[in-house]
């Protein structure tokens, strides 16, 4: 009757038609599947563009995520929600900086390249990122995952960072003078485009 609705991806519809023919009246029911065309991007192979920070200097590092798509090539971004690590963010040393992630709700993270030496008794092992991210297409659809980025006590290729499993708050005091974002365009499909397919 020309009534427009929605129907959530892979659920059914019952269509009841009348077909007319030879002067008869014929109900017939059929089955319809609703074929969403609004899939999430796919983050499954979602991985930093750094893996490791090799030097403890106390500078940033620019970090963004790789590796994800959209199964039918939508317009997707990928939103940094937040980023934790296993070391206090501050008083490790008296070269020590904080914050140690400049950059939430941005396409990309500022990251410290520090981590805390620990004592001759009790050495440190090491500084593990964990990055949260969402990955949104242009119809809203959304995948949320999480990336990992170290940076190992020393600088050798078999020196590695261990995960203590702690989790502290890298963006801690984030109001760093000089430091703006940017505010995020709007993403939208191309106009043409449709959200639903419905086959039979």
């Amino acid at each position: 009757n020309g009534v427009g609705f929605e129907v959530p991806n892979g659920r059914y519809l019952e269509v009841r038609a009348t077909l007319l023919g030879d002067g008869r009246v014929s109900p017939v029911l059929h089955a319809l599947r609703v074929e969403g065309r609004n899939l999430a991007p796919r983050i499954e192979r979602a991985a930093p563009t750094v893996l490791r920070i090799d030097r403890i200097d106390h500078t940033l590092e620019l970090i963004g995520i790789t590796g994800a798509d959209d199964p039918e090539d939508d317009p997707f971004e990928i939103t940094i929600t937040g980023v934790k690590q296993d070391e206090p963010v501050s008083g490790l040393s008296e070269d020590d900086r904080s914050p140690d992630a400049i950059g939430i709700g941005e396409e990309t993270v500022w990251l410290r390249a520090e981590c805390d030496d620990g004592t001759e008794e009790n050495p440190g092992n090491g500084r593990v990122y964990v990055i949260a991210f969402k990955a949104a297409d242009c119809w809203g659809a959304t995948s949320v995952g999480k990336v990992k980025v170290t940076v190992p006590r020393m600088i050798s290729a078999r020196e590695v960072a261990l995960d203590d499993k702690d989790r502290y708050d890298s963006a801690k005091d984030n109001a760093v003078a000089g430091i703006q974002t940017s505010e995020n365009e709007t993403l939208r499909c191309a106009q043409g485009d449709t959200l639903l397919a419905l086959s039979f």
